[in-house]
């Protein structure tokens, strides 16, 4: 793990604080085979793409979003 800043949104961008991160069966596929098709997957593999959070966080020019949503 590694600890980055937290972005500032751009215009049109919503920053989403992740609270949780599902695995599906793709993410297991990659896990036991570094591939999946076309794609070859490199360690370290960062797995989870299913993922919820809150609005942490709005761009200018986004409508239909409020923080902590």
């Amino acid at each position: 793990m590694e600890e980055r800043e937290i972005p500032t949104p751009k215009p049109n961008q919503v920053l989403v604080r992740i609270n949780t991160v599902g695995i599906c069966g793709t993410d297991v596929h990659y896990w036991q085979h570094a591939t999946l098709g076309p794609y070859t997957l490199k360690k370290p593999m960062v797995l989870g793409h299913e993922s919820s959070g809150i609005v942490a966080g709005l761009g200018s020019e986004v409508k239909g979003f409020k923080i902590g949503e």
